[in-house]
């Protein structure tokens, strides 16, 4: 699955253009509108390999790709709205607690407790996500993001919670290697940029793969299916 996924970005005849033009649209990310064309292609790449494509698709058609960007988005920002309150709510209050001089262990304990409870329902916001997109890329119906039989039956199999895992272990080696490199800024950008895409495409393939084995209940024969929790 691992090598799968790394060697999924750059099969096909049209990789490397895809490659070069999903970095030069991170480059540009400051200017919004490329941010939503790399969601719709990550929705994009969801849903070619829920179709049993073997390479990935291409870049074109660039209205569809800033519509489905723009719903993914949206479907991101519902599932992120509460660790978003706890996290505004608990800043806020540290903030004015430092301000007004009122630091008593009592306000101390508030924003710890505050800020963890923030961590880990950004936490589960980050496992839901990729699900409830790759739900709304199956249907092609932003309701499906919020499908609680579907995402019930995907988050609590052990399918999703090792493709998300191997994923997040993408991204935080991408992460460290944009850190190193950034020592010489210029360097750091441009590949981060470059890094970020191919990741991303990558982490689509594994949420995609385990998104149907868990959505259709496959069990695999030799194992059985493995519950998350």
């Amino acid at each position: 699955m691992i090598e799968d996924a790394i060697n999924y970005p750059r099969d096909g005849d049209d990789a490397r253009m895809t490659i070069l033009i999903g970095g030069v649209l991170g480059l540009l990310s400051v200017l919004v509108v490329p941010v939503f064309l790399l969601l719709g292609f990550s929705v994009r790449v969801l849903r070619s390999v829920e179709a049993g494509e073997e390479t990935p698709p291409t870049f074109g058609d660039w209205g569809e790709l800033f519509v489905d960007g723009l719903k993914a988005f949206a479907i991101a920002f519902v599932y992120a709205i509460v660790p978003l309150v706890v996290l505004a709510a608990t800043a806020g209050g540290t903030i004015v607690a430092a301000v007004s001089g009122d630091v008593t262990p009592g306000a101390v304990a508030g924003a710890l407790f505050g800020f963890l409870l923030a961590g880990v329902l950004w936490l589960l916001a980050f496992y839901v996500i990729p699900a409830a997109v790759a739900s709304f890329a199956s249907e092609g119906r932003v309701g499906a993001a919020f499908d609680t039989a579907v995402l019930r039956r995907v988050l609590l199999d052990g399918r999703y919670a090792t493709a998300w895992l191997v994923a997040f272990a993408f991204f935080v080696v991408a992460g460290v290697v944009v850190g190193v490199l950034s020592v010489v800024p210029p360097l750091g950008f441009v590949v981060g940029a470059f890094l970020d895409f191919y990741v991303a495409v990558a982490a689509a393939y594994l949420y995609a793969h385990a998104f149907m084995d868990a959505s259709v209940g496959e069990v695999p024969p030799e194992t059985g299916a493995q519950p998350a929790v």
